[in-house]
C-alpha cells in the first residue's frame, strides 16, 4: 500500500503542476491567445505596427473580429432562442402502481420537472444569455472556453416588526433564531413589541466564465478525456480571502507580493491597462492583491491505493486548504477541436494571417492614394527653387525660382495600384471564407447576390453553414457536460424547491426526490435557418399528423407539442397559453395515445351496425301486419275454446310483446335520429312508417280483446 501524501509533499506537487501545465500566460498558447486578441482589438502594435514614417497608414485590418462577432450570434442563437435549449430522458421506464406502491413512480414527470428546473437555473438565475455570450465567444477568439459551476451560499437576512405578541410567542421568536434589536416593549394590554432580524443562508448553484489565461491543465491532457489535474488561477484582494475563511494576515510565509505573471500581457490587452497594473495604489490595505490557486488533482493522498479527486486551494503558493471531492467544476467548449490534443483551433487561428495581409495591402492601397494626391516632386538646384515656397502647398501659392518651370520642377510619377490592389483584396476574402466556412452570404452582406439564382445562393449559404452546424454541436458537448454537473450538483445537495411556471401552472421542484440522473439532450437543430424556414417545416408536419391521427399513431399530445414549436417559432413567449395544458397526474401512468382512436373506431362500427340493423328491420317489418292479424285470429279461436281466463292471459302476453317491440322500434328510430345528425342516413323514414305499421297493430289487439266476455 502506498505511503500517504504530507501537506508539505502535496504543496510541492501542486506548484510543479503549475510550473508544467498548459496554458499559463506565458506558454505556447497563451502567446497565440494573445496575439488573437491583438487582431481582434486591431491595435496596431507588434506583427500590426506601422513602418516609422510620418504620414504613413495606421490602418489595421478587422478580419478576425468580423470573423468571431458574425459567427457568435448564429452559434447563441442556437441555445437561446427558447428557454428549452435542454431537455432531459428518463433513463428506465416508469413503475406502474401496486398495492405496496399505489402511487407508482413517474420518471418521464421527474425528467419533465428537471427539463423545467436545469432551463430555469441556468437561464433566469445565472443569467445564462450572458454566460453563454462570453463562453462561446472565447472559444471562437481564444481557442478553448472554459465556465465552473459550484454551489454557494447566499446570505438571507430578514428583519421584521412584530406587535402585540404574547410572552409565548416571544420565546418562539428566540427559539427560532430571531434577534432582537433592544428589549420588546410591553404595552398596557400585556403584550410586547418587538423588532427582531434573522440571519440565514441558501444554497445556490452558480455558473461563471473562467478566462482562458486563469486556466491551467495537465501536460498530458487529451482532447474528449478528463484530465489529470486541472485548476484556475487568479488574483483576488485580502478581504475577499478572509470572506472565504482564510486568515491571510495570520498564516505563515504567504507575504504581500502577488505573483507578476498574473500581470501579463494577455491579461492587459483583454482587460485594459488599469486592470493590468501591478503597482497601483491600493484604496485600502485590505485591497491588497493575492494569488488565490484553486486546483483539482486526481492524487491517492490517503495511501488506499486509489487515486482520487484533491481540491487544493494555495495563496502564493502557499497550502492552505485540502480536501477530497468527487469531481472537478470545470466545463469546457473548443469549436475546432484537433485529434489527440487538447487546445485545439478556432476562428481566428484561420482568420489571423489573412488580417495580417489584409493590413498590410490596404496600407499600401492607401499610401498610394496619398502619393497620388500629393506626390513627390523633383527639384533642380541649379535654378535656385524656394524650397519653402514648393513645401507651402496651399492653393494659390507662388513658388518662386529662375528659369523655365520645365527645367527646374518635375512631379515624378506614382504608378496606380488600384486595380490589382482590389483584385489581390477579393482573393485574400476568398482565403478566409475557404478558411473560416463563414462566407459573405453567410452575413447578408453581398449586395451581387441578388443578381445571382436563389438556388444557387441558397446552396453556398447552406455550404457555409454546415461548419457552423459542426461547431454548433461541439459546443453543445460542452454545454451538455456544464448541465450534467448543475444536475450532479442538484440531486447531491439539500437545496431549497424552486418554483416556476410549467404548462401555465406553478409547481415547487424539490431535486431531492428525483431517483434518475436522466440523459441530457441539447436541442442544437433549433437554430438554423431562419424563423420562417423553421415555421414552414412545423407546419407541413401538420398535414401529415392529421392523417396519422385517423390510423391512430398520432395523438393529441403530438399536435399540441406541433403548436407549441410554432408558438415558439413565431416568439410567442408562453406557448402553453395556445393549447390545453396536460392532465398528466403525477404518479400515475400515461395513458396511451391511442385510446382516443379506439372510440372512435368503436363508434363507428356501432353506427355501421345500427345501419344495418335498420336494414334488416325493415325486412322484417314488412310481414309484420300480416304476423299480427294471424296472431289476433288465432287469439279469438283460443279465447272461445280456452274461456276468458285463458283468453286475457294470452292477450296480455301478446299486448307485453307488441309494447317491446314499440319499444325497440322507438329506440332504432332514436338511434337513426343521431345516426342522420353525424351524416349517415339510416332510413328514417322506413323506421318511422314501422312505427306506424306497430302502433296500428296494436290498436287491432285492444279492441279484440276488450270485445271478448
Amino acid at each position: 500500500m502506498a505511503d500517504k501524501i504530507t501537506d508539505d509533499e502535496l504543496q510541492a506537487i501542486c506548484n510543479t503542476f503549475l510550473h508544467t501545465s498548459m496554458g499559463a500566460p506565458s506558454s505556447e498558447v497563451g502567446v497565440v491567445r494573445d496575439r488573437h486578441i491583438r487582431a481582434y482589438n486591431a491595435q496596431p502594435v507588434m506583427e500590426f505596427a506601422p513602418p516609422e514614417i510620418e504620414d504613413r497608414s495606421q490602418y489595421v485590418s478587422q478580419d478576425v473580429a468580423e470573423v468571431v462577432d458574425g459567427m457568435l450570434p448564429q452559434l447563441l442563437d442556437v441555445f437561446v432562442s427558447d428557454d428549452t435549449a435542454l431537455t432531459c430522458a428518463p433513463t428506465k421506464p416508469d413503475v406502474p402502481p401496486t398495492p405496496q406502491n399505489p402511487q407508482g413512480v413517474s420518471y418521464k414527470a421527474q425528467a419533465k420537472s428537471a427539463t423545467a428546473y436545469l432551463n430555469h437555473i441556468f437561464y433566469t438565475k445565472n443569467d445564462g444569455l450572458n454566460v453563454l455570450y462570453d463562453w462561446i465567444h472565447d472559444a471562437l477568439l481564444q481557442k478553448v472556453g472554459f465556465v465552473k459551476v459550484w454551489v454557494d451560499e447566499e446570505p438571507q437576512d430578514t428583519r421584521q416588526e412584530f406587535t402585540g405578541l404574547l410572552p409565548e410567542q416571544v420565546q418562539a421568536l428566540q427559539g427560532d433564531g430571531y434577534e432582537f434589536e433592544g428589549e420588546p416593549q410591553q404595552q398596557p394590554d400585556g403584550t410586547f413589541n418587538v423588532v427582531a432580524g434573522k440571519h440565514d443562508t441558501r444554497r445556490v448553484l452558480k455558473t461563471a466564465v473562467v478566462p482562458p489565461h486563469e486556466m491551467r491543465i495537465d501536460a498530458n491532457a487529451r482532447w474528449g478525456a478528463e484530465p489529470n489535474a486541472i485548476g484556475s488561477v487568479t488574483t483576488l484582494p485580502r478581504f475577499k480571502l478572509e470572506e472565504m475563511g482564510y486568515d491571510v494576515v495570520g498564516l505563515a510565509g504567504i507575504g504581500a507580493q502577488v505573483s507578476d505573471e498574473q500581470y501579463n500581457v494577455e491579461a492587459t490587452d483583454m482587460l485594459g491597462e488599469v486592470q493590468g497594473d501591478g503597482d497601483a495604489q491600493e484604496v485600502h490595505e485590505s485591497y491588497t492583491l493575492y494569488s488565490y490557486a484553486e486546483l483539482y488533482i486526481k492524487l491517492d493522498v490517503n495511501g488506499d491505493g486509489v487515486a482520487e479527486w484533491t481540491q487544493c486551494c494555495l495563496i502564493n503558493g502557499v497550502l492552505v486548504h485540502s480536501e477530497e471531492t468527487d469531481d472537478h467544476p470545470f466545463a469546457e467548449i473548443c469549436l475546432m477541436p484537433r485529434p489527440h490534443a487538447y487546445f485545439g483551433d478556432c476562428p481566428a487561428d484561420r482568420s489571423y494571417d489573412v488580417q495580417r495581409e489584409h493590413t498590410n495591402l490596404a496600407r499600401a492601397l492607401l499610401d498610394n492614394t496619398y502619393l497620388s494626391v500629393n506626390g513627390r516632386t523633383y527639384v533642380n538646384t541649379d535654378a535656385q527653387v524656394n524650397i519653402e515656397d514648393l513645401l507651402d502647398n496651399r492653393p494659390g501659392g507662388v513658388v518662386r525660382g529662375r528659369g523655365a518651370p520645365q527645367q527646374a520642377l518635375q512631379t515624378l510619377a506614382t504608378p496606380n495600384l488600384s486595380s490589382p490592389a482590389f483584385e489581390l483584396g477579393e482573393w485574400l476574402q476568398t482565403q478566409l471564407e475557404n478558411r473560416t466556412g463563414f462566407t459573405r452570404y453567410s452575413q447578408g452582406m453581398d449586395a451581387e447576390s441578388l443578381n445571382k439564382t436563389a438556388t444557387g445562393v441558397n446552396i453556398i449559404t447552406q455550404k457555409a453553414d454546415m461548419r457552423l452546424r459542426l461547431m454548433s454541436r461541439f459546443a453543445a458537448s460542452g454545454i451538455r457536460k456544464m448541465f450534467r454537473k448543475l444536475l450532479k450538483l442538484a440531486t447531491q445537495y439539500q437545496l431549497p424547491k424552486e418554483w416556476m411556471r410549467i404548462n401555465g401552472e406553478f409547481v415547487a421542484i424539490d431535486p431531492s426526490e428525483w431517483t434518475d440522473q436522466f440523459d441530457l439532450t441539447i436541442n442544437v437543430g433549433l437554430g438554423h435557418g431562419t424563423k420562417q424556414q423553421q415555421a414552414q417545416r412545423v407546419m407541413a408536419m401538420l398535414p401529415l399528423q392529421m392523417q396519422g391521427l385517423q390510423l391512430g399513431i398520432v395523438g393529441p399530445q403530438q399536435i399540441a407539442n406541433t403548436i407549441r414549436l410554432f408558438a415558439t417559432l413565431n416568439e410567442f413567449k408562453n406557448p402553453d397559453e395556445f393549447v390545453m395544458p396536460e392532465q398528466a397526474q403525477p404518479g400515475q401512468p400515461v395513458p396511451p395515445m391511442q385510446a382516443m382512436q379506439q372510440q372512435l373506431q368503436q363508434l363507428q362500427q356501432q353506427l355501421q351496425q345500427a345501419s344495418q340493423e335498420n336494414q334488416m328491420l325493415k325486412l322484417q317489418n314488412a310481414n309484420k301486419q300480416g304476423d299480427l292479424a294471424l296472431k289476433a285470429r288465432e287469439l279469438d279461436i283460443k279465447a272461445q275454446e280456452v274461456g276468458v281466463n285463458a283468453v286475457q292471459k294470452i292477450h296480455k302476453a301478446q299486448l307485453d310483446d307488441a309494447e317491446s317491440q314499440h319499444a325497440q322500434a322507438k329506440a332504432n328510430i332514436d338511434n337513426a335520429t343521431a345516426a342522420h345528425s353525424l351524416g349517415i342516413n339510416m332510413g328514417l323514414a322506413d323506421a318511422e312508417h314501422d312505427w306506424q305499421l306497430l302502433q296500428s297493430a296494436a290498436q287491432q289487439i285492444a279492441p279484440s280483446a276488450g270485445a271478448q266476455p
